[in-house]
């Protein structure tokens, strides 16, 4: 799927949000005007947030009485719906290159800009993969990676617009396997299809922790040091425009004790 279709994809995404905002029994939207309807936020996120965004949203909905919806994609899908001019409140990524972006053309507020919570790559595997009969507990990822490379695929996300991918492709250069793992390597385009390659197509990955973390389809086979590569660092920022009074509101929330052990639930590291 390009990115046109992406765009097309979220405009009918927020007009099925609007519809719920107006539909939605009393006390989970807010009050409107007959002649003003508002769709409360909208939160773009990446992919990887998929699960924990979903939950956090469901919660602050139910606390704050505010309609609040998200939209998960790529780092670089989302900067380019906010260029673009669509609707946004609230911006959640690990690339810090976009969101740069975003601060330079002066879309977000850099005034607003939080560092929620940290991530980390692991390799993986399904539960029955006969890789784990060879790499046990505690085995240095150079070794596993070799036994990857003579006895499996390995799965990473695209290698230029994932901030898994980037990162994975960082470690595997530096432990000097990038060449090596060319043959057997299968890119995925999001670090959630890369999930499913993994759990569904019986193949090993590199995969965030938070993907594995309680996740019965996959399991961890070696942790990459974090040394090996840049810190996978989330970040959230308001969105110019109406709605940044609600927006810092969410933002916010998501800096309370309760939003924390939310993150901590689903493998990430808070402070």
């Amino acid at each position: 799927m390009n990115i046109l279709q992406k765009l097309l994809s979220y405009r009918l995404f927020l007009l099925f949000a609007i519809f719920l905002s107006v539909a939605a029994p009393e006390g989970r939207a807010e009050k409107t005007t007959p002649q003003q309807v508002s769709p409360g936020i909208s939160i773009l996120a990446s992919s990887s947030l998929t699960d924990v965004m979903t939950e956090l949203i469901r919660i602050y909905s139910r606390k704050s009485n505010e309609t609040a919806s998200g939209f998960f994609e790529s780092p670089e899908v989302l900067t380019d719906m906010i260029l673009s001019g669509e609707s946004a409140d609230v911006y959640i990524s690990e690339h810090q290159d976009w969101l740069t972006k975003l601060k330079q053309q002066g879309l977000v507020d850099v005034y607003t800009v939080t560092n929620l919570m940290r991530n980390r790559l692991v390799l993986a595997a399904p539960p029955e993969s006969h890789l784990r009969k060879n790499i046990t507990q505690g085995m240095p990822i150079r070794e596993a990676l070799k036994d990857i490379n003579e006895k499996a695929i390995l799965v990473i996300p695209d290698t230029e617009t994932e901030p898994a991918g980037i990162q994975a492709q960082k470690v595997l250069e530096k432990l000097g396997y990038w060449k090596k793992v060319q043959r057997s390597m299968l890119r995925a385009e999001t670090d959630r299809n890369a999930l499913y390659l993994v759990a569904k197509g019986k193949n090993a990955g590199i995969l965030y922790y938070s993907d594995v973390h309680n996740n019965p389809e996959v399991v961890e086979l070696a942790d990459f040091p974090e040394s090996m590569h840049d810190p996978i660092v989330y970040q959230a920022a308001v969105v110019a425009g109406l709605n940044m009074p609600k927006a810092r509101k969410f933002i916010e929330f998501l800096k309370t004790d309760e939003a924390k052990q939310v993150f901590r639930k689903y493998g990430f590291t808070v402070d």
